[in-house]
């Protein structure tokens, strides 16, 4: 079956929630007018998803591949996941990409899961931007990112009375302190 913006939201925070240890706060106000969960208002706040405009989600609209690729992309940053040596080999429909998707496309599309691709095409060197994404491919390319190194990703002690969650992020050259809200609305860069 074809998942719902909705579905893949809440298997997008679930991946997070599990590969982290970090808790959501099932009590966040939601920006949309049309839903109320705390697992898109999260995948949200987290920067993984974005409304469809006019204050609007539309949680039972199918995704697409190519939305499902950005989703995908946007978690794999937010775990530290590097997705920063995109696919090399051109895709035959790439004419058909929206221009908010190609990159993440190609990026989610090099991210490798041991010896399998996060995401790849759907045969004859095409990725089929358009078509609908099913629940089935949904988990399986979670899994896979699951599975995928976190560039070093540890918490970062604070006071309990502070209203943000910290953590230490670092690539091959940098180190990083980042703090999530408790609430989940704000995910920031320190230093």
């Amino acid at each position: 079956d074809k998942i719902t913006r909705g579905e893949f939201c809440q298997l997008a925070v679930q991946t997070y929630i599990t590969k982290t240890g970090n808790e959501i706060n099932m009590n966040v106000e939601t920006p949309f007018t049309d839903v109320n969960d705390a697992y898109i208002t999260t995948a949200y706040n987290l920067k993984i998803v974005s409304g469809v405009g006019d204050d609007k989600f539309a949680p039972d609209n199918y995704i697409t591949r190519q939305e499902a690729a950005v989703m995908l992309n946007n978690l794999a940053s937010v775990l530290n996941i590097d997705n920063s040596t995109p696919q090399s080999e051109k895709f035959v429909d790439e004419s058909y990409f929206a221009d908010w998707a190609k990159a993440a496309i190609y990026k989610v599309a090099g991210i490798k899961s041991g010896d399998t691709y996060v995401m790849t095409g759907t045969g004859d060197g095409k990725f089929s931007p358009w078509m609908n994404y099913t629940r089935e491919q949904a988990v399986a390319t979670m899994y896979r990112l699951f599975n995928c190194n976190s560039k070093e990703f540890r918490s970062v002690d604070k006071s309990d009375s502070d209203d943000y969650v910290y953590f230490e992020s670092s690539d091959k050259s940098n180190k990083y302190i980042m703090r999530l809200s408790k609430d989940g609305k704000n995910l920031e860069q320190l230093a």
